[in-house]
């Protein structure tokens, strides 16, 4: 039988899917975010099963840094980190942003 990893949602991961929803309820419609929601939703549940085949985030692989994997859900990198059997949301950000600039901000690569 397959190992079955939880799902914990960081606040901040919250806050970025809240704010990421809300911008596309303004600039587009709530159907394209209620839409982009359930994409999200889909990729975080597949989580649940081998999140080890994500990839290291790739510059903060570059810096040494291989805690963090990413999940990529169209222009979003869902980002996590793995503690035992537990799958952590650290972020949800549109894959232009800097993430490496983005962690540090959020003192994630000092946790």
């Amino acid at each position: 039988m397959p190992e079955l990893f939880k799902i914990v949602w960081s606040e901040i991961a919250i806050a970025d899917l809240d704010s990421v929803l809300d911008y596309i309820a303004y600039e587009d419609s709530v159907e394209s975010a209620q839409d982009v929601y359930a994409k999200i939703e889909l990729k975080v549940n597949s989580l649940t099963h081998s999140p080890r085949r994500c990839r290291v985030v790739p510059e903060l692989q570059e810096i040494g840094v291989s805690e963090f994997r990413e999940a990529l859900c169209g222009p979003y990198r869902i980002c996590f980190r793995l503690y035992q059997q537990t799958v952590v949301l650290v972020a949800i950000v549109d894959s232009r942003r800097n993430l490496e600039e983005l962690l540090v901000e959020r003192s994630l690569l000092f946790t």
